[in-house]
């Protein structure tokens, strides 16, 4: 029986063998041009987490826009926290979504001033292809990268300011041992 087995076997690896022969290797690697999924990479800094009432964990993504009109907020859209991911170094994350979806992007922009004095909004909302969403991130992205950081600026800062003159604060009293 053992025999039979080994046979069956070896019959079973030739098979798979011929299989594999048969499939037309080649040096290049193929190409998928219908992806299901696109990737969005953005800032660290420009996602704020929130839970929603249902008790669901979500993240608001703000797109920064440099030449943002006065009274108006960055555009910003919402994903679940689950979809996203951090990337290696740290400092950015993304988020997979489907090619041929869409995103609701949301904006608010000061409509009045209340009796007390402050700002009152509405939020105005769009939809947008997920691809052209892509799009939009990478150009802030690239928009970003001519804009120097604040790291670069804080020694030239710090040399601007100069400590105080004279303590503040009441004067020192002696103390009797």
């Amino acid at each position: 029986m053992a025999e039979t087995k080994t046979g069956m076997q070896q019959e079973e690896n030739k098979d798979l063998g011929e299989m594999l022969g048969g499939l037309g290797w080649g040096d290049n690697k193929p190409t998928y041009e219908d992806k299901n999924e696109i990737s969005i990479r953005f800032a660290k800094g420009m996602m704020k987490d929130f839970t929603a009432q249902d008790g669901k964990e979500y993240a608001r993504i703000s797109i920064p826009v440099e030449n943002q009109p006065e009274g108006k907020s960055w555009p910003s859209f919402v994903i679940p926290k689950d979809m996203i991911r951090e990337n290696e170094g740290g400092k950015s994350m993304w988020a997979k979504l489907p090619a041929n979806g869409k995103t609701t992007l949301s904006m608010n922009e000061i409509t009045a001033v209340g009796e007390d004095g402050k700002n009152l909004y509405k939020t105005k909302y769009a939809s947008v292809d997920n691809k052209d969403l892509k799009k939009m991130l990478d150009a802030s992205r690239e928009q970003s990268k001519g804009r120097d950081s604040f790291k670069e600026k804080l020694e030239e800062k710090k040399s601007e300011v100069k400590p105080p003159e004279k303590a503040v604060g009441a004067p020192k009293q002696e103390q009797a041992l």
